[in-house]
């Protein structure tokens, strides 16, 4: 979609602000749809058969892949990502393990020639949110919930985290409640959002003003979490139109640090584990020189960190997953992005040079 008029521009944040709010209610029916359980389980079946796996997609999708495949290499089962991009074109030669293409759509360029060339393959599967797709030779996992229509990515990055969560429950033996996400979920959104309205809240607000004269966004994270900051970035960039990357917190001391200052902004994600705290040293390195900065975590964090702004979620139930956590993680930044992009004269979801869905490479 172009941006054009009024109500073209209204209809843009209108179908964004719905995907968004939808995020519970996709959880629960992820969590509750008995053919994707089933294909899910016969998956893992394969992943356990070969002993790995390999997730592919683009954007947003790679990003979810990103997250569980560090999940369950804790867990010693040996996931690894590619972006469906480099697959095409020059992926792993002799790979006979399966291979999880992931793709809201089912329609992105990349993922389509994927599916051409490794078609015929007994173990490559597509997981998407469109019910239409029919891509030759693949099996398909289809989540609940049909396509998403606002731009950037917010229902779908969730569903997706969600299922492949279930797929990490169903390789590790560890308990996935996505009704317990799910209100998670829709707590964090209310926390986030002013009362009764599709507006941020005063601290979010503020949080978002603070980062709207910054020249460039990083945003960082550690563990599982990473994938988070990857998908930040992104959204960042498609909301704001503002450059923006991602980089490990290890990663930002060795070099990048010599960026930090007013001109650009800093995001940190932290989730309640042992590396929080070094996290938490790089944004009171951060915010010392000068960058505008917020965190957001997960309540129960209580070392001291010199920062600009904070968003906590509330406290997930015991034991639950990293990809649990990323899913209420989330929600605070898809809020922040749209705050941010209309503090910078933008309209969240128009977008003007891109397109939803790229079908050309």
């Amino acid at each position: 979609m172009k941006r054009g008029g009024s109500g073209e521009v209204a209809a843009a944040r209108a179908a964004l602000w719905s995907d968004v709010r939808s995020q519970g209610a996709a959880l629960r029916a992820v969590g509750d749809d008995a053919g994707l359980a089933r294909e899910l389980s016969v998956l893992a079946g394969f992943v356990t058969a070969y002993d790995r796996v390999l997730l592919s997609g683009m954007g947003a999708s790679l990003y979810a892949c990103d997250i569980a495949a560090a999940a369950l290499r804790a867990h010693g089962v040996q996931a690894s990502t590619l972006p469906a991009s480099e697959l095409a074109h020059h992926g792993p030669r002799g790979w006979d393990a399966p291979i999880v293409l992931v793709s809201q759509s089912g329609g992105s360029a990349e993922v389509l020639r994927v599916a051409e060339k490794l078609r015929g393959r007994e173990s490559l599967w597509c997981l998407t949110l469109n019910p239409d797709t029919r891509v030759p030779g693949v099996r398909r996992m289809l989540m609940p919930g049909g396509i998403e229509r606002g731009y950037a990515a917010t229902r779908s990055f969730t569903s997706t985290v969600a299922s492949l969560a279930l797929l990490h429950a169903a390789l590790t033996g560890e308990r996935c409640d996505l009704a317990a996400a799910a209100t998670l979920l829709e707590q964090t959104l209310e926390r986030s959002l002013a009362p009764s309205a599709a507006s941020p809240s005063e601290a979010l607000a503020a949080a978002a003003a603070s980062l709207a004269p910054v020249g460039a966004l990083v945003a960082t994270a550690r563990g599982p979490v990473t994938g988070l900051a990857a998908y930040a970035a992104l959204v960042y960039m498609e909301l704001c139109g503002t450059p923006a990357f991602a980089l490990d917190a290890g990663m930002l001391r060795h070099g990048p640090i010599e960026a930090f200052g007013p001109e650009l902004g800093l995001v940190a994600f932290r989730s309640a584990d042992g590396v929080a705290p070094l996290t938490g040293k790089l944004v009171s390195s951060a915010h010392g020189f000068g960058c505008p900065s917020v965190v957001i975590e997960e309540e129960g964090i209580d070392d001291e960190v010199a920062l600009d702004h904070r968003l906590r979620i509330p406290a997930g139930r015991p034991g639950a997953s990293a990809l649990e956590a990323c899913l209420a993680l989330a929600v605070p930044f898809q809020a922040l992005a749209l705050a941010a992009a209309d503090a910078r004269g933008r309209t969240p979801g128009a977008h003007t040079r891109g397109s939803k869905v790229t079908t050309s490479e």
